[in-house]
């Protein structure tokens, strides 16, 4: 009697010949990536976050993370590879460094040692867009803002994550309304936390989009959260447009975005007078007509001491001392080496010949049962068994729209609309003329 097959065997065979499929279609991709190196010393949208002992900072740069000497010099990275990580911040005793990662294959916050190395995934969340990572004080929750999709709408929250556990906590909704349908508008909603030292306070931005339609721009205020109470304050300050801000380590000054004249600046803000000065100005451009995938404006640290703020705008690094204002530039030297994996590509061939409608509008019927309607930019006329179907002109004119049935069945009415503007056309339904 022949043996037959047990179903390890079976699986086996099967597991056997996936793996050799995927061998073979993976090899001629893996064979296609291309390595792409170069030196730089500017970057652009760089977030960064300065050391707790003063001597060194983080700093993100085309995707990978790097570190660097205060002073300037050659950056080193330290968190490299295919995915996209950005907006680091290192935590309150310097020994982590949190991220925002897409190596899980969305967006999700990670931590690793401050040297890049034993990364680990902290959050899990699925079709999600995270930006702008704040430690808490005592360095065991992240607060992070995530924007998150329900439907076509999309909105901004705030989140706090344990770094043990990953759990998670809503700490500020969104109360800015739906978003609006525009490509260039950011999700209403909080962004970009920032800690007090106290503990006790967090400091947002609340942005609201532009409407839809409307001249009037997309709007931002920093507003405070108590922590212990709940209770949220706007905080007044000299510019009706004011976004990211940050407390000094001393938590003596607030630094944050302004607008003027269109262009956007930093100030800062003695928090006990209320006195408030230009510290830099102009910058570089908010997002507050984009996206904003990376938060209004890239994150900024200040030095522990208080006594200046580390940014970067028109690519370089800027150190700008908040006594007297002086601006220092602090060179680097970056190293850059990408992996690009080859596009995938799906050609589709154009039909010739007929084409199939894949959609119709504005379906009238007149009063003898012939059909009306819109599709591919011209008026179309049918039986209710829509095998006999003709066009109404034999013109070039393009998009036309709207066709309605006179009360005889015997002419349509229709709207065209080119370049010259619109125009209102009516038509013998048998064809034979305007």
């Amino acid at each position: 009697m022949q043996e037959q097959d047990s179903p390890t065997n079976k699986i086996t065979v099967m597991t056997i010949i996936i793996l050799t499929i995927l061998i073979i279609f993976t090899a001629p991709l893996a064979s296609q990536e291309t390595q792409i190196s170069f030196t730089t010393t500017e970057g652009t949208w760089v977030s960064l976050d300065v050391a707790p002992d003063g001597k060194s900072l983080v700093f993100d740069l085309l995707g990978d993370v790097y570190a660097l000497p205060l002073d300037g010099g050659r950056a080193r990275p330290i968190l490299t590879g295919r995915a996209f990580q950005s907006q680091p911040r290192l935590s309150p005793n310097g020994r982590l460094i949190t991220y925002v990662s897409d190596k899980s294959g969305t967006d999700n916050i990670w931590i690793a040692k401050a040297d890049g190395s034993m990364p680990r995934q902290v959050t899990n969340r699925a079709a999600s867009t995270m930006l702008s990572p704040a430690w808490s004080v005592d360095g065991s929750e992240i607060y992070v803002t995530v924007i998150s999709l329900k439907g076509f709408s999309s909105f901004a929250e705030i989140w706090r994550f344990d770094i043990d556990s990953g759990d998670g906590e809503l700490v500020i909704e969104n109360k800015n309304g739906p978003s609006q349908p525009l490509v260039s508008a950011p999700a209403p909603g909080p962004y970009g936390a920032a800690l007090h030292p106290n503990g006790f306070d967090l400091y947002y931005t609340s942005v609201t989009p532009r409407p839809y339609g409307s001249r009037k721009g997309a709007t931002s205020q920093v507003i405070k959260l108590s922590l212990e109470t709940g209770k949220t304050d706007p905080v007044l300050l000299e510019s009706p447009i004011a976004m990211k801000p940050a407390v000094t380590p001393d938590g003596r000054q607030l630094v944050y975005g302004a607008v003027k004249d269109g262009r956007t600046g930093l100030k800062v803000r003695e928090l006990e007078t209320g006195k408030e000065r230009w510290l830099a100005y102009p910058i570089q451009r908010n997002q507050l007509e984009s996206r904003a995938t990376r938060d209004v404006l890239p994150n900024f640290g200040i030095t522990p001491d208080s006594r200046a703020l580390i940014a970067v705008w028109n690519g370089q690094i800027h150190r700008i001392n908040f006594d007297d204002g002086n601006d220092q530039v602090v060179s680097f030297e970056a190293d850059v080496s990408l992996e690009v994996t080859p596009r995938l590509n799906f050609p589709q061939r154009v039909e010739q010949g007929e084409v199939r409608a894949r959609g119709v509008q504005q379906l009238a019927v007149s009063i003898n049962g012939r059909v009306a309607f819109s599709s591919l930019g011209r008026i179309w006329i049918t039986d209710l068994t829509g095998t006999a179907t003709r066009r109404l002109t034999d013109t070039e004119r393009p998009r036309e729209f709207m066709p309605a049935w006179s009360a005889d069945g015997r002419w349509l009415s229709f709207v065209t609309w080119d370049e010259s503007g619109g125009h209102l056309w009516k038509a013998r339904a048998d064809g034979k003329g305007e």
